[in-house]
């Protein structure tokens, strides 16, 4: 899941968009993730974590 997330922001990253831009488009993961109860929104919602790896690789 951290790798799905990592590999979609890098790609929105890339191609200009912000993080709040990306975060609205990626709201679940792809069946075959999301069906393991591991992945669920335990920890937060997929805008948030999008939103953190958008700013870990552009800053503040």
């Amino acid at each position: 899941m951290y790798a799905y997330l990592d590999d979609q922001s890098l790609r929105m990253i890339n191609a200009g968009y912000t993080g709040i831009e990306f975060a609205e488009q990626i709201e679940t993961l792809p069946p075959g993730l999301r069906d393991h109860w591991y992945n669920r929104g335990y920890y937060g919602s997929m805008s948030h974590n999008l939103k953190a790896v958008y700013q870990r690789y552009t800053g503040w």
